[in-house]
């Protein structure tokens, strides 16, 4: 398996120069909640290149950086797919570069924590800049596909999301309790997540 990782940004797209990529592969038997590949690096031409073993039915590939569309195929003998990163932190949330706007399926929210009312006021959502969002393929045991951070409104967006049995989203933030999702994402197109703070 081979292919480009291209860097996203407010400067177009163009070829990572360093970094490395590996593969989450599933043989589709009964219990295999998959493997990760060698790490490879990524040459100064933007190519990486995989090995993958026989018999393997899925491959979800993760790349250096932030990774909000997430890279999932079927493999039929020798296989190429480009990742897609993005360095700058200020093009996560609702603000992708426009090489990833339009991946669909996708899948998208807040993040946020209710602030207390005063004065006879209810609570109200205050939402939570730069945390960390992740989109786990196997009910959040650390089989990362893509991982973004929020916006300063508190959005965070995924990409070329697969919709399988097991899809996560976890979020964190230091101070605040740890969140991952439970239930099946399947036809979800948004997921707005409270943080509580420990």
């Amino acid at each position: 398996m081979t292919g480009t990782v291209w860097v996203a940004g407010s400067f177009g797209v163009e070829v990572a120069t360093r970094g490395e990529a590996f593969a989450w592969v599933e043989s589709g038997a009964p219990g295999d909640a998959g493997r990760a590949t060698d790490v490879t690096p990524i040459s100064v031409e933007g190519r990486y290149d995989l090995t993958i073993p026989a018999g393997t039915k899925r491959i979800r590939l993760q790349g250096p950086l932030f990774q909000p569309c997430a890279v999932t195929l079927e493999p039929t003998g020798d296989t190429i797919a480009d990742i897609f990163i993005v360095r700058d932190e200020s093009m996560l949330g609702a603000h992708l570069p426009a090489a990833l706007v339009g991946r669909d399926p996708t899948l998208a929210g807040e993040i946020y924590e209710m602030a207390p009312g005063s004065f006879g006021t209810p609570a109200s959502r205050r939402p939570l800049e730069n945390v960390t969002v992740l989109l786990d393929a196997v009910n959040g045991n650390g089989h990362v596909i893509a991982r973004t951070r929020t916006d300063q409104d508190g959005r965070y967006v995924f990409c070329n999301v697969p919709f399988l049995p097991g899809l996560t989203v976890t979020a964190g933030l230091n101070g605040y309790e740890s969140f991952a999702s439970s239930g099946d994402l399947t036809g979800r197109s948004t997921l707005d997540v409270e943080l509580r703070k420990k």
